[in-house]
């Protein structure tokens, strides 16, 4: 009986010490607007408020101190990997859009000045 004990103890521990090794799955969490440089690329200087909104979609953030800055932002998160966080800035004076700043890269045609990346 104290043999089938030990067996039965020895089986568990190890057993368990196999749990700790693995790493349970997890799932993609995608949070935000994906934008796409195929999105950048079809705004130009002087768009619309509604115009922008019509290429990227509505903006995650409308800060009520600034209203002439819209935040788009995306995050993405895989499978135990550090999370992914990308920042789209979109600053419009008189209603047009004014400057383009945050983590994507530049759309062509727009001048430097325009752009901004941190």
């Amino acid at each position: 009986m104290a043999v089938l004990r030990s067996i039965f103890l020895f089986s568990l521990i190890l057993g368990l010490s196999a749990c700790g090794s693995l790493k349970p799955y997890q799932m993609q969490i995608q949070q935000g607007n994906d934008i796409t440089p195929a999105m950048i690329q079809k705004l130009k200087p002087g768009m619309t408020k509604e115009q922008v909104e019509y290429v990227l979609g509505s903006p995650n953030l409308k800060d009520p101190t600034m209203p002439n800055q819209w935040y788009y932002v995306y995050t993405n998160q895989e499978n135990h990997l550090p999370m992914a966080e990308n920042k789209l800035i979109i600053t419009f004076k008189n209603g047009k859009l004014a400057q383009i700043a945050g983590d994507y890269p530049p759309p062509a045609g727009i001048q430097y000045s325009t752009y901004n990346s941190p």
